[in-house]
Protein backbone atom coordinates (compact mmCIF):
# COMPACT_ATOMS: atom_id res chain seq x y z
CA UNK A 1 0.00 0.00 0.00
CA UNK A 2 1.27 3.44 -0.95
CA UNK A 3 -0.64 5.42 1.35
CA UNK A 4 -1.24 4.80 5.29
CA UNK A 5 -4.57 5.37 6.50
CA UNK A 6 -3.29 8.62 8.48
CA UNK A 7 -2.65 9.53 4.81
CA UNK A 8 -6.04 8.98 3.98
CA UNK A 9 -7.90 10.16 6.82
CA UNK A 10 -6.83 13.34 6.22
CA UNK A 11 -7.70 13.56 2.51
CA UNK A 12 -11.10 15.76 1.70
CA UNK A 13 -12.82 17.86 -0.49
CA UNK A 14 -11.12 20.60 0.50
CA UNK A 15 -8.31 18.93 0.54
CA UNK A 16 -8.09 17.81 -3.11
CA UNK A 17 -9.60 21.14 -4.17
CA UNK A 18 -6.10 22.79 -3.03
CA UNK A 19 -3.79 20.25 -4.55
CA UNK A 20 -2.56 21.11 -8.31
CA UNK A 21 -3.55 19.34 -11.32
CA UNK A 22 0.18 17.46 -11.18
CA UNK A 23 -0.08 16.60 -7.47
CA UNK A 24 -3.65 15.48 -7.88
CA UNK A 25 -2.70 13.48 -10.81
CA UNK A 26 0.03 12.13 -9.03
CA UNK A 27 -2.84 11.06 -6.30
CA UNK A 28 -5.01 9.26 -8.47
CA UNK A 29 -2.14 6.98 -10.10
CA UNK A 30 -1.09 6.19 -6.31
CA UNK A 31 -5.18 5.71 -5.16
CA UNK A 32 -6.01 3.58 -8.23
CA UNK A 33 -2.50 1.30 -7.24
CA UNK A 34 -3.79 1.17 -3.86
CA UNK A 35 -7.44 -0.08 -4.99
CA UNK A 36 -6.22 -2.82 -7.22
CA UNK A 37 -3.97 -3.94 -4.47
CA UNK A 38 -6.68 -4.12 -2.06
CA UNK A 39 -9.51 -6.12 -4.04
CA UNK A 40 -6.72 -8.31 -5.30
CA UNK A 41 -6.41 -9.42 -1.40
CA UNK A 42 -9.89 -9.29 -0.89
CA UNK A 43 -9.90 -12.11 -4.04
CA UNK A 44 -7.32 -14.36 -2.20
CA UNK A 45 -8.49 -17.49 -0.86
CA UNK A 46 -7.03 -20.91 0.15
CA UNK A 47 -7.61 -22.18 -3.21
CA UNK A 48 -5.24 -19.67 -4.99
CA UNK A 49 -2.62 -18.44 -2.20
CA UNK A 50 -0.74 -19.72 0.14
CA UNK A 51 -3.09 -18.94 2.41
CA UNK A 52 -4.11 -21.86 4.86
CA UNK A 53 -7.52 -23.72 4.50
CA UNK A 54 -8.74 -22.23 8.11
CA UNK A 55 -8.48 -18.82 7.16
CA UNK A 56 -11.60 -19.73 4.65
CA UNK A 57 -14.24 -17.75 5.84
CA UNK A 58 -17.32 -19.90 7.48
CA UNK A 59 -20.01 -19.20 5.07
CA UNK A 60 -17.62 -19.89 1.94
CA UNK A 61 -17.36 -23.93 2.64
CA UNK A 62 -15.52 -26.49 1.23
CA UNK A 63 -13.28 -25.82 -1.54
CA UNK A 64 -14.47 -28.23 -3.69
CA UNK A 65 -18.21 -27.79 -4.96
CA UNK A 66 -19.80 -30.83 -6.43
CA UNK A 67 -21.57 -30.68 -9.45
CA UNK A 68 -25.11 -32.38 -8.49
CA UNK A 69 -26.67 -34.52 -11.37
CA UNK A 70 -30.81 -34.17 -11.92
CA UNK A 71 -31.21 -37.97 -10.92
CA UNK A 72 -29.35 -37.33 -7.85
CA UNK A 73 -30.81 -36.27 -4.37
CA UNK A 74 -29.25 -33.44 -2.17
CA UNK A 75 -29.07 -35.51 0.48
CA UNK A 76 -26.94 -38.55 -0.74
CA UNK A 77 -23.22 -38.77 -1.34
CA UNK A 78 -21.79 -40.73 -4.07
CA UNK A 79 -21.27 -43.38 -1.68
CA UNK A 80 -24.51 -43.43 -0.69
CA UNK A 81 -24.26 -42.59 2.83
CA UNK A 82 -26.47 -39.52 3.87
CA UNK A 83 -24.97 -35.92 5.43
CA UNK A 84 -26.81 -36.89 8.76
CA UNK A 85 -25.04 -40.42 8.83
CA UNK A 86 -21.22 -38.75 8.39
CA UNK A 87 -21.76 -36.18 10.97
CA UNK A 88 -22.76 -39.02 13.48
CA UNK A 89 -19.27 -40.92 12.50
CA UNK A 90 -17.09 -37.67 12.15
CA UNK A 91 -18.54 -37.00 15.91
CA UNK A 92 -18.34 -40.74 16.68
CA UNK A 93 -14.18 -40.22 15.90
CA UNK A 94 -13.29 -37.43 17.79
CA UNK A 95 -15.35 -38.92 21.20
CA UNK A 96 -13.08 -41.35 21.00
CA UNK A 97 -10.33 -39.38 20.20
CA UNK A 98 -10.95 -37.27 22.95
CA UNK A 99 -11.16 -40.22 25.51
CA UNK A 100 -7.75 -41.55 24.47
CA UNK A 101 -5.78 -38.57 25.42
CA UNK A 102 -7.97 -38.20 28.46
CA UNK A 103 -10.14 -35.59 30.45
CA UNK A 104 -7.72 -32.81 31.11
CA UNK A 105 -7.90 -30.26 29.48
CA UNK A 106 -5.10 -28.91 27.37
CA UNK A 107 -3.22 -25.53 28.60
CA UNK A 108 -1.29 -25.05 31.93
CA UNK A 109 -2.46 -25.97 34.58
CA UNK A 110 -4.83 -23.34 37.37
CA UNK A 111 -2.24 -22.46 39.89
CA UNK A 112 0.75 -23.86 38.31
CA UNK A 113 3.36 -20.74 38.17
CA UNK A 114 3.49 -19.16 35.05
CA UNK A 115 6.79 -17.36 33.41
CA UNK A 116 7.04 -14.04 32.34
CA UNK A 117 9.46 -11.04 31.59
CA UNK A 118 11.26 -9.85 35.38
CA UNK A 119 13.27 -7.15 34.51
CA UNK A 120 12.11 -3.61 34.46
CA UNK A 121 14.06 -1.37 31.57
CA UNK A 122 14.16 2.49 31.90
CA UNK A 123 13.46 5.22 29.37
CA UNK A 124 16.28 6.95 28.58
CA UNK A 125 15.57 8.95 26.28
CA UNK A 126 12.48 9.39 23.32
CA UNK A 127 12.73 10.24 19.54
CA UNK A 128 10.15 11.33 17.83
CA UNK A 129 9.90 10.33 14.22
CA UNK A 130 8.20 12.67 11.44
CA UNK A 131 8.16 12.24 7.56
CA UNK A 132 10.13 14.88 5.44
CA UNK A 133 7.81 14.30 2.56
CA UNK A 134 4.32 14.44 2.27
CA UNK A 135 2.92 11.12 1.39
CA UNK A 136 0.11 12.51 -1.00
CA UNK A 137 1.68 15.26 -2.71
CA UNK A 138 5.32 14.46 -2.41
CA UNK A 139 6.05 18.32 -1.50
CA UNK A 140 8.82 19.29 1.33
CA UNK A 141 6.60 19.16 4.69
CA UNK A 142 7.46 22.47 6.69
CA UNK A 143 5.23 24.15 8.78
CA UNK A 144 2.25 25.49 7.04
CA UNK A 145 1.96 21.69 4.82
CA UNK A 146 -1.63 21.00 4.43
CA UNK A 147 -0.98 17.98 5.28
CA UNK A 148 0.73 18.99 8.73
CA UNK A 149 -2.64 19.64 10.65
CA UNK A 150 -4.21 17.32 12.86
CA UNK A 151 -6.19 13.99 11.80
CA UNK A 152 -10.10 14.87 12.41
CA UNK A 153 -11.26 12.75 15.00
CA UNK A 154 -13.63 10.14 13.91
Amino acid sequence: MQLSRHDLVQLDEAYLAGLPEGSLRALSVKLLADLKEALERLDQNPSNSSRPPSSRAPWEGAGSQRQETPGQDAEESPAGDSRSQRRRRRVRCRGAATEARGAAPPGQRPGAPGHGRTQCLEVHEEHHHHPAVCAVCGAPLGEGHLSARPAPIT
